[in-house]
């Protein structure tokens, strides 16, 4: 059995050319979406980060002016 292929629309490569550039602009745009969200966490966390680390300095300097040694004293 001998199959042929025989283009009968010659535009029909542009077309398909055209289709792929088309999809793979779209998972690109998805892409640079879903970078750009986590880029935009990412910046979330370390701000959290640099306040929790605050936070922790200060409790340190709490309670290091808190503890009491062996005898009640400082």
């Amino acid at each position: 059995m001998n199959l042929t292929l025989q283009v009968v629309n010659p535009e029909t490569p542009d077309r398909l050319r055209d289709v792929h550039r088309e999809a793979d602009q779209k998972v690109v745009d998805e892409l640079r979406d879903k970078i750009n969200k986590l880029e935009n966490k990412l910046e979330e966390m370390k701000t959290e980060n640099e306040r929790l680390e605050a936070w922790v300095k200060s409790e340190k300097r709490t309670y290091r002016l808190q503890y009491f040694g062996p005898g009640g004293h400082m």
